[in-house]
């Protein structure tokens, strides 16, 4: 992501020692108790999901944009949002849902971003990584005080979703806190960068 800080590229390492994704869940226990402040749409369609203050970007070309402390951002994943009214996914994670195609309906950006399946001010109850071990990669689900709940699930990379030489990996997801970025691969493996500190472990 390119909000508020310059990331760059992780070095990653696998070793038989390293942390577990126990560790992981610390970095994300920093939302427990934060209020959803609202959801975006940005650049290639990634969703992004802001919570606690609210902000102004730092640069020129987003100082005019509102910020939360927090940002999830879902880039290379699927993903849904439900409660007991509603289910809101894409179009190709429920090509292949058991419900008829008649209790669907296209919706707009606009409404996706109307605050109308979130509840602005919804505190984050629980967050959660795990393991999904067929695609050998790290999901997310996060349960709000309003009941709804967003589950995320990393899209199957193939061979033609390799990154070209010398660019950044694309994560499946990344977290933006105060503190730096945390940032879930294939693997499955993450990472965290503070500043000028990076560092990454493998998850179990």
């Amino acid at each position: 992501m390119t909000m508020t800080m310059k990331t760059t590229v992780f070095t990653f390492r696998q070793s038989q020692s390293s942390e577990e994704i126990s560790d992981l869940q610390a970095h994300l226990a920093q939302l427990d108790g934060e209020p959803f402040c609202f959801l975006r749409v940005s650049y290639g369609d990634e969703l992004t999901l802001h919570f606690g203050r609210l902000h102004s970007g730092i640069s020129p070309k987003t100082k005019h944009r509102q910020f939360g402390d927090y940002v999830l951002g879902v880039r290379a994943s699927r993903w849904l949002l439900k409660s007991d009214e509603f289910l809101v996914a894409p179009a190709d994670v429920l090509a292949h849902s058991t419900i008829l195609p008649s209790a669907f309906r296209n919706i707009t950006k606009e409404e996706l971003e109307s605050g109308t399946f979130i509840g602005a001010g919804s505190r984050v109850l629980s967050v959660t990584a795990f393991v999904v071990k067929q695609l050998k990669a790290i999901g997310l689900q996060m349960v709000f005080s309003d009941g709804t709940a967003l589950v995320v699930l990393p899209s199957e990379r193939g061979p033609d979703d390799q990154e070209k030489s010398g660019t950044p990996e694309l994560a499946d997801w990344d977290l933006l806190t105060p503190s730096g970025q945390v940032s879930a691969y294939p693997g499955p493996r993450w990472g965290f960068e503070k500043k000028e500190e990076k560092r990454s472990v493998p998850a179990k």
